[in-house]
């Protein structure tokens, strides 16, 4: 009778397997080495454009707020000279009203 190969009784009878050793990398050619070279290059172009659009967009929304803020600012200032002369206006039109009546 032929023991089974996965039953742990036969297997501690059996010689220990002579240790392996890790597979060896080949050598990498020249222009594998320079297709790395150029993809990490390329990853540090990227990493570098990236940081650049960040802080390009935060310039760009500050920007945007500074404008946002002034044009606010010029409202609020004339705001006051508006309220008077639609004030006046609708006193006008209902002083005429009041005329034809």
């Amino acid at each position: 009778m032929t023991p089974h190969p996965h039953d742990p009784h036969t297997q501690a009878h059996q010689p220990p397997h002579p240790p392996t050793e890790p597979p060896q990398e080949p050598a990498m050619s020249p222009d594998r080495l320079d297709s790395v070279r150029q993809a990490q290059l390329h990853a540090h172009r990227h990493a570098a454009a990236g940081g650049l659009a960040d802080a390009d967009r935060s310039e760009a929304i500050d920007d945007f707020w500074r404008g946002a803020d002034a044009v606010w600012a010029r409202l609020q200032q004339g705001l006051g000279e508006r309220l008077h002369r639609s004030a006046r206006r609708l006193q006008a039109r209902l002083d005429r009203r009041a005329a034809r009546c």
